[in-house]
């Protein structure tokens, strides 16, 4: 599937080769000296980057289905008026 890039965004250019190698990233300003590693998608694809970077990623995954069921209670305490 053909993306295109938003405005900010670097996309990862890391693959199994990497993985263990020191990169220096900036997070939030700050240079950070990190590990190549690797974590997986939902769907079994592999994501190949620095650890902090995935660990990001990770936790945006880990949070997406109670986001939504969270959405979803809101809507309806909205709905009921509350």
């Amino acid at each position: 599937m053909d993306r295109e890039i938003q405005s900010g965004e670097i996309p990862m250019k890391y693959n199994e080769d990497d993985v263990g190698k020191e990169v220096e990233i900036v997070i939030e300003g700050v240079v950070v000296i990190d590990t190549v590693g690797v974590t997986y998608k939902p769907d079994g694809t592999p994501i190949y980057g620095p650890q902090l970077s995935l660990c990001h990623i990770f936790a945006r995954f880990s949070m997406l289905e109670p986001l939504m069921a969270w959405n979803g209670i809101i809507e309806e305490a909205q709905k009921d008026g509350a």
